[in-house]
């Protein structure tokens, strides 16, 4: 009997570890069975986005944020999918570029000065399968004007010299062009006034031209002028003149005329009327 109910204990017990085998063996199945389904998930999804991108390439469809776009020599600008796309080593002929202004219009892939400052939004379309990403530019001019000013140096008499250091009295020729529009803002300005008191060259004079475009680019050209110390003779004196004595003239030489010295600093001059006396009511002076 004793022996009977032992068997029955061991019975019980190895059929109880059977279902605990069973248990943990299904358990082991089921998890297993959760990871390989998750792994072919990945796989799909990697499949998937593969076979998308297939069309372009290796290369995923990730854009720059923001990128700036200068306009070339001739006013204009072509986004290329390379502007945007950030990756650069790509065939350009399987994307297409989609370029919308500040409204969301699309608008013609060849900008202009007339979006100059503008954020404009750019897409890029992998032509195969129409996925697309996006970015934005910023359209600057950045190319300064051109100036041309002759003659760039130039030598002149210190009597010769106009007195106000008149600009246009000292160049045969002067122009200015931009890629876009004509420069707007123009200005002339002298420094740099080096002075020799004891030398042929009086002083030297350096003239700044500046143009300014609508953009704010400056383009600077620089003229040297050199002044000679001229000579007494070279002075130019005023002529003589007949007043009819019945006019209450104006004798004074700011009416009459005066020494012409130019921006002569060297020389002097003063005034005094001697009247040499004639025949008649007449005066010399």
């Amino acid at each position: 009997m004793m022996n009977k109910t032992m068997n029955n204990l061991n019975n019980i017990r190895s059929q109880r570890k059977n279902r605990e085998s069973m248990i943990k063996a299904k358990r082991s199945f089921l998890r297993t069975q959760r990871i390989l389904a998750t792994w072919a998930l990945l796989i799909l999804l990697f499949s998937t986005n593969a076979k998308a991108q297939s069309g372009c390439g290796s290369s995923a469809l990730v854009c720059n944020n923001l990128v700036r776009v200068s306009l070339d020599s001739t006013c204009t600008a072509l986004i290329t999918p390379d502007v945007i796309l950030k990756d650069l080593n790509i065939d350009t002929s399987l994307y297409r570029v989609e370029v919308r202004d500040t409204s969301g219009n699309v608008i013609p892939n060849l900008l202009t000065y007339e979006y100059q400052g503008q954020r404009l939004e750019v897409r890029v379309y992998c032509k195969s399968n129409n996925l697309y990403c996006w970015g934005s530019i910023i359209v600057e001019d950045k190319i300064k004007p051109t100036l041309r000013v002759e003659p760039i140096d130039t030598t002149v008499n210190c009597i010769a010299m106009p007195f106000e250091l008149d600009p246009i009295a000292l160049i045969t020729h002067i122009s200015f062009d931009d890629n876009c529009q004509k420069p707007d803002t123009f200005s002339i300005t002298d420094f740099n006034e080096t002075i020799f008191p004891c030398r042929d060259t009086v002083k030297i004079i350096r003239r700044i031209f500046t143009v300014f475009d609508h953009a704010g680019n400056r383009c600077d050209t620089t003229q040297t002028i050199y002044l000679l110390r001229a000579e007494l003779n070279e002075i130019i004196y005023p002529k003589d003149t007949i007043i009819d004595c019945l006019d209450e003239a104006d004798l004074s030489p700011a009416k009459l005329g005066e020494p012409e010295i130019g921006v002569c600093d060297h020389f002097e001059v003063g005034m005094n009327d001697i009247e040499i006396p004639v025949c008649g009511v007449a005066r010399k002076i």
